[in-house]
This record gives structure tokens, C-alpha cells and sequence, in this order.
């Protein structure tokens, strides 16, 4: 798992990157400045994160990482990567007039860092864990229906509160592409479990969104380090203040 890299011969080879712990402060993010149309990403896109939990996700569901005004996890527009419902495991959807979603079939245990991506080409979606593809579904080749009020949001889904915001979670290294990846450009973004700079990703000019959740930010706020993005910075929300800890080691 990554933290097998921070250590070599008792010296710290890494920069440690920053996540925020919502197994503390239950917070949740949302980039208040930014509505749904911003990056006008309406069909090809990629969007990860870094994810542990601390205790089994519910089976109610968990949003991640997400950009709809919908507050269920039965979205009716924009996209959502989450932990789906029954069974706790990954999920990536987006809703072209229906909602489509891809699901990984393995379980998630606790204290375990993951990898996780979600992937719309215009033509399938999919989920990939840890490099690999774990489901993907077909869906009706078009745009992503976007709402104007959405926004794009931290560990929460809209505005909603209770079992769709993210608890007993860290969340890091987040990022948002306006292309389909394939799966090489997956692998790249995983690294073998060595969390690195996507600004010299194949596709960086691609890059969006970069929420490297600390690293000199300033709590609450969460700067966008993607050089080809808006500087927008997302607001951590909830009590007590948000919590930066050191999570997943960084090779830039």
C-alpha cells in the first residue's frame, strides 16, 4: 500500500501530501464559486481520488467526489463517484438522461489505501480500482446533463447531509479531466500505488482540477493546482475546523 514508500533505511525519502480526515471532523467540501457548467465537461472525462476508510462504509452509500444538484444518490444529473448502496463498493455514474453507472465488484476493507477512478469515453463508463478495470456499463452515447446549480463537491453529494456525506473517510490527491482515459493513462494516474504529480501525466493538458487536499493550504480552503483550471478553491464545511493530516506520500 503506499505507505510503504515513506520510509528507506529510517530516512523520509517523501514529501508527504495532505488529506482531509473525515473520520474526525466530518467535513465535506463544496466549490461554492463554481456552478455546473465551468469546465464544461459534458462528455468525455475522468475524474480520482485517493480513498481509506477507517470503518466499513454503510450501506446507505457514500459520495467521494461529485457535480450534481441532485442530493440522492440516484442522480438525475451531472456525474458522482461514490460507494453504492446494499453493498458497499465502488461506483462511478453519470446521468445522459438516464443515469449510468459502472460498480467494482470488491469489497473494501478498512484501513486500506485505494485508488479509484471513474471513466466516461463518450461511449461506456467505468470504474477502475487500483489500476484495474473493476465494471463498466454502456451507455447512450451523448452529453452529460448538466444543471446550472450544481456544484462540485467534496465528500458530499449537492448540498446533502447525513448518510450521502462522506464519514470515517480520508479523501486525497483529488482530480478532474475533461477526457476519457484508456487504460494505460489509468495505470499512469495509479502509478503502481506511488501517488504522483499529474501535471506530467500523458494527458496533463487535460487536467481540470487538482485538489491536493493540503500542502499548503490554508484550512478550510482547498486550492485547484491544476495549471490549465480555474484557480477555484473549495471550502471545507462542517464543525469542529477541518483537519489536515499527513496521508498519502506525495512523488513529485
Amino acid at each position: 500500500m503506499p505507505s510503504r514508500f515513506i520510509y528507506d533505511n529510517k530516512r523520509l525519502v517523501n514529501t508527504l501530501s495532505m488529506g482531509v480526515d473525515t473520520a474526525v471532523s466530518g467535513n465535506s467540501a463544496v466549490v461554492s464559486n463554481l456552478n455546473g457548467n465551468t469546465y464544461n465537461i459534458t462528455d468525455k472525462m475522468t475524474v480520482s481520488s485517493w480513498v481509506r476508510y477507517t470503518k466499513t462504509p454503510p450501506n446507505t452509500g457514500m459520495a467521494i467526489f461529485s457535480n450534481s444538484n441532485t442530493t440522492v444518490l440516484a442522480i438525475t444529473d451531472g456525474w458522482m463517484i461514490d460507494t453504492a448502496q446494499v453493498t458497499p463498493r465502488f461506483q462511478f455514474a453519470i446521468f445522459n438522461g438516464t443515469r449510468r453507472d459502472a460498480s467494482s465488484t470488491a469489497s473494501i476493507p478498512i484501513n486500506t489505501w485505494f485508488h479509484v477512478v471513474g471513466t466516461y469515453d463518450g461511449a461506456t463508463v467505468a470504474i477502475w480500482v487500483n489500476g484495474v478495470i473493476g465494471g463498466t456499463t454502456v451507455a447512450t452515447t451523448g452529453n452529460i446533463s448538466v444543471n446550472a446549480a450544481a456544484r462540485l463537491s467534496i465528500g458530499r453529494i449537492g448540498a446533502s447531509t447525513g448518510g450521502l456525506t462522506a464519514t470515517n473517510l480520508f479523501i486525497d490527491e483529488l482530480t478532474l479531466w475533461n477526457i476519457g482515459m484508456n487504460q494505460n493513462e489509468v495505470r499512469a494516474l495509479y502509478n503502481s500505488a506511488r501517488p504522483t504529480n499529474p501535471i506530467i501525466h500523458s494527458r496533463a493538458s487535460n487536467l481540470q482540477v487538482w485538489y491536493r487536499m493540503g500542502d499548503g493550504d490554508v484550512s478550510p480552503n482547498i486550492r485547484n493546482r491544476a495549471p490549465g483550471g480555474l484557480p477555484a478553491t473549495a471550502v471545507l464545511a462542517g464543525a469542529p475546523l477541518p483537519t489536515f493530516r499527513p496521508n498519502v506520500p506525495w512523488r513529485g
